[in-house]
């Protein structure tokens, strides 16, 4: 998936989380009109379906569980930014939106960890639950070595 259409599978997680399913709703989370050939992309996919009847759209289970892991990497993101490294500002969204794009998942893990799993991100939304959260991890493992330690 490209940047572009990750955006779109976060913004129908965002329509859920709403209850709201339509195209008008879709193309005002993401404040323009929506972009057939990469919403196209995600429902070839696999990923979303769009009934241009109803105008309706929704995430599938394959593009809900991947929208689940951009918005938990966004979210938990946010926490990071505003709780550890005190951004207080509106600039923490967009840095958020940055991470959400290059974080791997032992790394999302790690900073859930660090964070001691918290459930809401710093606007009061959900944070989706990770393995971390489900094993209860208490302890982050360093991928910090010496030098002199290697081999």
């Amino acid at each position: 998936m490209n940047t572009a259409q990750d955006e779109y599978l976060e913004a129908l997680w965002y329509l859920q989380e709403q209850n709201k399913d339509s195209v008008a709703d879709f193309e005002t989370v993401l404040d323009c009109s929506i972009d057939y050939y990469n919403f196209d992309s995600i429902v070839s996919a696999g990923m979303a379906v769009l009934n241009r009847e109803t105008g309706k759209v929704a995430l599938t289970q394959r593009g809900l569980d991947h929208a689940r892991g951009l918005v938990r990497k966004h979210r938990l993101a946010e926490r990071l930014l505003y709780d550890v490294l005190g951004f207080r500002n509106e600039q923490f969204e967009s840095e958020a939106c940055t991470f959400e794009h290059v974080l791997a998942p032992h790394v999302v893990d790690g900073i859930c960890t660090l964070l001691g799993h918290p459930r809401e991100c710093p606007h009061g939304l959900p944070i989706p639950e990770g393995p971390c959260c489900l094993r209860n991890e208490r302890v982050l493992q360093s991928a910090v070595a010496h030098l002199s330690e290697l081999e």
